[in-house]
């Protein structure tokens, strides 16, 4: 007698072996999002502490301009209180210093800049932090949300001091 189809425990074994393939893939996409995350939020903390150091070294006012989402980047200048001069990236001096951070780190986005109710912060000559060359230093910690798959962490910066941690 020839038997035609499967057994109710191949069946289950089959079930059993695909959930256990999809919670791994699972498992690995989300690992890969918290990565992104932190590198991104890493990369910023660095940039912002880049624009503070160049303001310390130039003595010129130097900032951080942000675009949330869905544009989610940002553009390091200086500024002399009516113009802004993008930067120029230090490992290559012919292209701008702005960061597209959906693009570098696939699925975060910058889901929120708030730096004294504005987007924007700059670091005066001697690294203290400002909301703009014009306006006031900041009286409260500027920060700034990245996102993704569900997480988000926030690069902050202190008034006063202008230490720069993520959190």
């Amino acid at each position: 007698m020839k038997r035609r189809g499967y057994t109710l425990i191949e069946l289950v074994m089959v079930m059993v072996v695909l959930a256990i393939v999809a919670v791994v893939a699972y498992a690995s996409i989300t690992s890969y999002q918290a990565q992104y995350l932190h590198a991104a939020a890493e990369r910023l903390a660095n940039d912002l502490r880049y624009a503070k150091d160049t303001a310390l070294s130039s003595t010129i006012w130097t900032g951080a301009n942000f675009q949330i989402n869905p544009t989610n980047t940002y553009t390091l200048y200086q500024t002399n209180g009516t113009t802004d001069t993008t930067l120029k990236q230090p490992q290559d001096r012919n292209l701008d210093f702005t960061v597209n951070v959906a693009a570098s780190y696939r699925g975060v986005t910058i889901t929120g800049a708030n730096i004294s109710g504005g987007n924007q912060i700059e670091f005066d000559p001697h690294g203290a932090p400002f909301n703009d060359k014009n306006g006031a230093a900041l009286t409260g910690e500027g920060v700034v949300t990245l996102a993704a798959g569900g997480s988000q962490l926030t690069v902050r910066v202190a008034p006063v001091t202008g230490r720069i941690y993520i959190q």
